[in-house]
């Protein structure tokens, strides 16, 4: 298949899903179906579980200095609270990447959404480089096998 035989069949079809509502609509629900607030809110917990650690710690050093615990248990609940940081510690880096990855998908998804709808108008005035960016804001990739040719939308539209 020749280049410019390839690249007129891959603008028609991203001419025909730019004009398709439910394409559009579907970019629109992927945002809405973010996960942000439900990994805020669990970050926001663990922020929470680390600052009582903190004053559990304070009330266990004033119940040591005071008699009241042993300086075996006091070692303890400092061992303790040093195991439950840790682990709290490891949720949290693993929830702020997981809202980094949501939030890079969530601006891909807009992206791609005004490059979609915008397409007719940005393509014809565009250059080689802005075309290619334009493309590549909609378009994961391209398979081509004979004379097929499919394209894989980003966000899997």
């Amino acid at each position: 298949m020749s280049k410019g035989k390839l690249e007129e069949a891959v603008i028609k079809q991203v001419e025909k899903l730019a004009e398709s509502k439910e394409a559009q609509e579907a970019f629109v629900k992927r945002m809405k179906q973010s996960n942000k607030s439900q990994i805020l809110r669990e970050i926001d917990s663990i922020v929470f579980a680390l600052k009582d650690i903190e004053k559990r710690a304070i009330r266990q050093k004033m119940a040591y200095d005071s008699g009241v615990t042993s300086l075996k248990d006091w070692r303890d609940d400092m061992s303790k609270n040093e195991g439950d940081k840790l682990g709290l510690n490891g949720r949290l880096e693993a929830k702020r990447s997981e809202l980094t990855q949501e939030t890079k998908v969530e601006n891909q998804s807009r992206s791609s959404l005004l490059a979609l709808v915008n397409f007719k108008k940005v393509w014809g005035i565009a250059d080689f480089h802005q075309k290619k960016e334009l493309l590549h804001s909609i378009l994961e990739k391209v398979v081509v096998d004979t004379n097929k040719i499919e394209l894989c939308f980003q966000n899997a539209i």
